[in-house]
Order: structure tokens, then sequence, then C-alpha cells
């Protein structure tokens, strides 16, 4: 599967999981303490869920799905929550600067 493709079955994934009222996000990041604070922290007070779908090995095509999945479920939680991914990354000490 092209990694384009793959971000088409992504976002199909993502309006599937948008009907059924489940809010999440793919990462493919080998799990770490970073992402277990911020998928703890999405899960409890805004019951996204944080989803390591790279457990098993990264390619194009796990990493074009998680792209698809997860711009068309940004937009979606954005529009409910505001930009709270980024806000509550950055408090965990994901992300650094300003």
């Amino acid at each position: 599967m092209s990694s384009v493709d793959a971000e088409d079955e992504g976002a199909l994934d993502a309006a599937l999981d948008l009907a059924r009222g489940v809010l999440a996000l793919e990462s493919y990041e080998q799990p770490r303490a970073c992402p277990a604070r911020l998928a703890e922290r999405l899960r409890v007070q805004y019951d996204i869920d944080y989803r390591n779908v790279g457990a098993c090995g990264v390619d194009p095509a796990v990493v074009g799905h998680a792209r698809g999945y997860n711009a068309m479920m940004h937009r979606h939680i954005a529009d409910r929550h505001g930009s709270v991914v980024e806000a509550v990354a950055h408090e965990v000490g994901c992300l650094r600067g300003g």
C-alpha cells in the first residue's frame, strides 16, 4: 500500500470512529514516558484515546495511515476542545519552547 493510499484509509477510519463518537489520535513512536503522560492526560481530561500503532514496526503505510487519521481527528478535536492536544503536550513536557 502506498503512503497516499494509507493516508486515505486513515482518514476513512477516522471518519468511522467519529461517527461512533470516538476521539483518538495515532502515534507510531516507541512507548516512552512522554507519550504515556500525554496519552493519560488526553484520556482522563478529554476522553481522547492516544493509540500507539507503531509498536510492531513502522513503515510508510503506518506513517501514512496515522497522518490521514490524525489530520481528520485534529480538526474535530479542535472544533470540540480547541487546541488542547498541543497545550497538553506542552504541559507534560512533550513539546519544548513556545
